[in-house]
């Protein structure tokens, strides 16, 4: 565990301040292949950069606020993955009038950004030691040094001694979440120019990376039901409207009627 890179700078700072700029770079490549002007782009990426880390704190602080026993001590680290998702869609769904880009293509392309920013931001996770799974003796399990928070949730467990050096071996759940972020990117990637409307990209992300989430959760040394939940019922929500949408492409048909998806973004 590391938890600063050099004096001063702390690993998670770090990685979350690369994660930033990885998805940056990831928005702006798909904006691109949208035709959406890098300029507007970057101001839509900076208003929902804000969006999505006050989003993912709030749920963080209204989550965890109480078990630390102090707003000041959440606040200072801490996101959650349910939280920053709602609040992207509250704004791209009522900030259309505003938004210098098409809402829902503009959610298309900060989707591939979340899986690889996601990816890297565990890193830092993993090298801080919090996040931490249920125990485990697997050949691949980890052990975390006193005081991490994985040694600390263990003791409050009474599973190790006050005077023990490092934790009981857990999953590296990071480590799990990390892997299964890249791979939700490149399947993200993947099925981009695939895409047949607006918007569809971003549920096929929410769909995947939320129901994979719920699945993971269950990893986890403390268990956070509302994260799991949460997440499941942000992928099922997106699973209904591409189901709903494929079933009504599916009607047009069948009967000859114009599809409801509009061609223009394909």
């Amino acid at each position: 565990m590391h938890p600063e890179l050099i004096d001063g700078v702390r690993s998670y700072a770090a990685f979350l301040a690369i994660a930033d700029v990885v998805g940056f770079g990831v928005a702006i490549y798909a904006g691109r292949r949208l035709g959406i002007g890098t300029g507007r782009l970057l101001a839509c990426l900076v208003l929902l950069t804000f969006v999505a880390f006050g989003g993912a704190k709030l749920f963080s602080v209204a989550q965890r606020g109480w078990e630390t026993g102090s707003l000041a001590a959440e606040m200072a680290s801490g996101y959650r993955f349910p939280g920053a998702v709602a609040a992207l869609a509250v704004v791209i769904a009522a900030g259309g009038w505003v938004l210098p880009v098409p809402p829902l293509r503009l959610a298309d392309a900060i989707a591939p950004a979340f899986p690889f920013s996601m990816a890297i931001s565990r890193v830092g996770c993993f090298l801080t030691g919090c996040c931490g799974g249920k125990l485990c003796d697997l050949p691949w399990a980890v052990q975390f040094p006193a005081p991490s928070q994985v040694w600390g949730a263990q003791r409050r467990a009474g599973l190790v001694a006050a005077d023990s050096m490092s934790s009981l071996h857990v999953h590296p759940l990071q480590i799990y979440f990390g892997l299964f972020s890249l791979a939700v990117g490149i399947f993200i990637l993947w099925f981009f120019p695939r895409r047949r409307y607006d918007g569809q990209v971003f549920l096929a992300f929410v769909a995947v990376q939320g129901i994979g989430k719920f699945l993971l959760e269950s990893f986890r040394f403390v268990a956070m039901p509302e994260i799991r939940y949460g997440s499941l019922i942000l992928g099922l929500l997106s699973v209904c409207v591409l189901v709903g949408v494929a079933a009504n492409e599916r009607r047009a048909v069948r009967i000859g009627a114009p599809s409801t998806v509009s061609r223009e973004s394909w």
